[in-house]
């Protein structure tokens, strides 16, 4: 009973790193000749455009220009970061499970996609088996392979902080049963966290220190 409240207790601080705000609802129109604003074009200008977006907690009208982007067939870095915007706004929108196939499809055309490998880590964390925590530690790694000090940098601003990574991986590495890796890994997010208290880090090494 214990691991079951701990879990719903990670799945929600995990939704709460993956997205703010609440969706406003509605379709977002990519430009406005009525009061002469000129669409933006590029995929890199509408991927910024949406994750603008997305951080006014408008992830319908997010979704609808990372899926324009899409439909624009743009180079593979482009694609892959589309892809993962849209995974995080799925997520939002659905539950993290309904992310997971736009995050994986992300590291099938860029595997180094930093973006879309914290969203499917905190996604299969969220969704909890054996066999998505071992996935998900393996996402999360691949951020810098064999570089356990790696640095997370949240390039669009919409609120995933490096030392919550590490969190992340510090409690799937303890599920998995590696504690040592945990331990350095808690211990590098504790480091690396702006605040000391009260943050989504401090919960979730809260959560671990309760796990017998």
């Amino acid at each position: 009973m214990k691991q079951l409240i701990f879990a719903a207790t990670l799945a929600a601080i995990t939704m709460a790193m993956l997205g703010c705000g609440a969706d406003p609802g509605g379709e977002f129109v990519n430009g406005d000749f009525t009061n002469n604003v000129a669409p933006i074009v590029g995929a890199s200008g509408k991927i910024t455009q949406a994750y603008g977006l997305f951080k006014q907690g408008n992830f319908t009208g997010a979704a609808q220009v990372f899926n324009q982007v899409l439909a624009d067939n743009p180079i593979a870095s482009e694609r892959a970061e589309a892809l993962a915007g849209l995974g995080f706004s799925n997520v939002r929108l659905k539950g993290s499970s309904n992310g997971i196939a736009n995050f994986e499809e992300a590291l099938k055309v860029d595997s180094r996609n930093a973006d879309a490998r914290v969203g499917l880590g905190g996604a299969l964390i969220s969704r909890g088996s054996s066999d998505d925590i071992r996935r998900a530690i393996d996402a999360l790694q691949g951020i810098s392979p064999g570089n356990p000090e790696f640095r997370f940098v949240d390039q669009y601003g919409i609120g995933i902080a490096d030392a919550e990574v590490h969190a992340l991986l510090a409690y799937a590495l303890f599920v998995n049963g590696d504690r040592s890796a945990s331990a350095s890994q808690a211990a590098l997010a504790r480091s690396r966290d702006s605040a000391t208290a009260n943050t989504s880090v401090d919960q979730i090494l809260k959560v671990l220190g309760f796990i017998p």
